[in-house]
């Protein structure tokens, strides 16, 4: 045997055995990913097709799944420690504690970040992930009663009467009973229709047309800064 295949015995050789402890140090350190959600109580119409995003008072749920990948599967992480912070305050901790609640009430915030800590035998510091939640205004609109969709503006319409329901978004509510309606019709309050969810605007004019606006302002009843207004036209035509 020639002095070259000596050689090139020797390198296969040894670039096996490296190959094979990169492998096993690949196998060493896990591939780590935290998938963090979260979701809001707020309330929302039924036909809202978005995500329901929290507004203050509103309680926010927030989830975590790790998905640990080392030697070819997913490690259960039922075991391991968790730590849960808002605003870099300690909420909650605790074995397979993978998710944790908070109320937004803290009207000086605009947003909460929300940071959580897995502690597992596989490394020494922990994995982590944070996410900032942004909060929204209460948000109200005016919906026919006969019509599908809220309406903007303005609404026409034939009949002698319109029945008219508010449609409250993004309120952190535990109940509809809690939200207190004000009606105005033409700038002047009608108490007669507080704390319900709808109003009837009859048709009074005696020309081929009568134009009254109706004001809805809604409030929730923990606090009058938890509050929405809207608008509408409507149009009696004849």
């Amino acid at each position: 045997m020639n002095n070259k295949k000596i050689i090139f015995i020797i390198f296969l050789f040894t670039f096996i055995l490296i190959k094979k402890d990169l492998v096993f140090a690949a196998e060493k350190t896990p591939q780590s990913f935290l998938y963090l959600s979260w979701e809001s109580d707020g309330m929302a119409p039924l036909t809202y097709e978005g995500r329901v995003m929290p507004t203050e008072y509103a309680m926010i749920k927030a989830s975590v799944q790790p998905l640990i990948y080392s030697k070819g599967a997913y490690l259960n992480s039922d075991s391991w420690n968790y730590q849960w912070f808002v605003n870099n305050t300690l909420i909650a901790q605790g074995i397979g504690l993978k998710e944790a609640r908070f109320i937004a009430k803290d009207y000086t915030k605009t947003s909460y970040e929300v940071t959580v800590r897995v502690y597992s035998s596989l490394s020494e510091t922990p994995f982590i992930k944070t996410t900032t939640i942004k909060l929204v205004r209460p948000l109200v609109y005016l919906k026919p009663i006969n019509e599908k969709s809220i309406t903007l503006n303005a609404y026409s319409t034939t009949e002698d009467l319109v029945e008219l329901e508010a449609v409250p978004f993004f309120l952190g509510n535990y109940g509809a009973d809690q939200i207190n309606y004000r009606w105005s019709i033409n700038g002047e309050r009608i108490p007669d229709f507080d704390n319900q969810k709808s109003i009837i605007v009859p048709y009074i004019g005696e020309g081929e047309s009568e134009s009254v606006n109706i004001k809805v302002v809604i409030e929730d009843q923990r606090d009058v800064i938890l509050r929405a207004e809207s608008a509408l036209n409507i149009n009696f035509v004849k």
